[in-house]
């Protein structure tokens, strides 16, 4: 049941002094979610950093959260086989761009335009309907952006935006604007290409987790006795049952860690039950209290 729905028998509030309205409100959501159903949550504070060490700032911030909630356990979960991952992939993106400095930008490009061809190919059904309209907003958004001027102007000269109607003129044109540079291009994405393909084998061949690191870290905070740091490579910690889709982001996109760490609070939170707090954030103020929380309503 969703509470939206419920909500939706009340007419839309207006401006008043009674509160009528948000007692009104509050009925409604505690006929569909009764108090006596609702859960103490676990004195638990998770953050995630992953893809190389937690700097200075995220330490201080973690100390932080510790000392103004001195009831709760503050997790800090790290990934001891990735440590490195920022490090080797920024290396592999430079090599990259010395091939090529347009590189990234191109990439981007080059698989929005992919994305719109491949559904100037396909069926008009409605699902291939709203595809197209989704490719053609993301397109327009990132053709029309800042810095973006002259490659509008190649290829879009009389066009305000690329439509259904322009849009394989417009994909022609970028075919033959981005052609000049492909060799330079697929070189360069062969250099990421080469480094995403040891990465996977480095970890399909057991990779190692460098707990000498992690002991380090671990070090930083033995004086506080509500730190606790996790290792996501740790099967005693949790066996991430999306691990695939979790090293993908970290490897497979070349360092997407926050939807990397997106994937593994899911899991976390599922298996320990508690909060999840941004480990870039200060703690301004304390948990208040104990928290409770429906079982069927999920605040991520």
């Amino acid at each position: 049941m969703k509470i939206q729905n419920n909500l939706g028998v009340y007419p839309p509030a207006q401006p008043s002094t009674s509160g009528i309205e948000k007692s009104q409100t509050s009925n409604a959501l505690m006929d569909v979610y009764p108090k006596k159903d609702f859960k103490v949550v676990p004195s638990n504070i998770h953050m995630v950093w992953v893809g190389s060490q937690p700097g200075d700032k995220q330490q201080e911030y973690v100390r932080q959260w510790a000392k103004k909630n001195p009831d709760c356990a503050v997790m800090l979960w790290v990934d001891a086989s990735q440590f490195k991952a920022y490090e080797t992939n920024k290396i592999t993106r430079q090599q990259a761009e010395n091939v090529f400095p347009e590189y990234q930008s191109e990439k981007l490009m080059r698989g929005l335009f992919s994305q719109l061809e491949t559904t100037l190919d396909t069926s008009g059904s409605v699902s291939n309907l709203s595809a197209q309209k989704q490719a053609l907003s993301e397109l327009n958004k990132e053709l029309l952006a800042e810095g973006n001027e002259s490659l509008k102007q190649n290829v879009l000269p009389h066009a305000a935006e690329v439509t259904l109607h322009n849009a394989r003129l417009a994909l022609a044109a970028f075919k033959e604007h981005t052609a000049r540079h492909d060799d330079n291009f697929f070189q360069a994405e062969r250099i990421i290409l080469d480094q995403t393909v040891k990465s996977w084998d480095r970890l399909t061949t057991n990779a190692t987790r460098d707990v000498v690191t992690l002991n380090e870290l671990q070090k930083k905070f033995q004086g506080i006795k509500n730190v606790q740091i996790r290792d996501l490579s740790n099967s005693k910690d949790i066996r991430l049952k999306n691990k695939d889709a979790y090293q993908h982001e970290i490897i497979g996109r070349n360092g997407a860690y926050p939807a990397a760490s997106d994937i593994a609070r899911y899991e976390i939170l599922h298996e320990y039950g508690g909060v999840y707090a941004d480990i870039d954030l200060e703690c301004m103020r304390p948990l208040s209290g104990v928290l409770h929380a429906h079982p069927d309503l999920r605040k991520v």
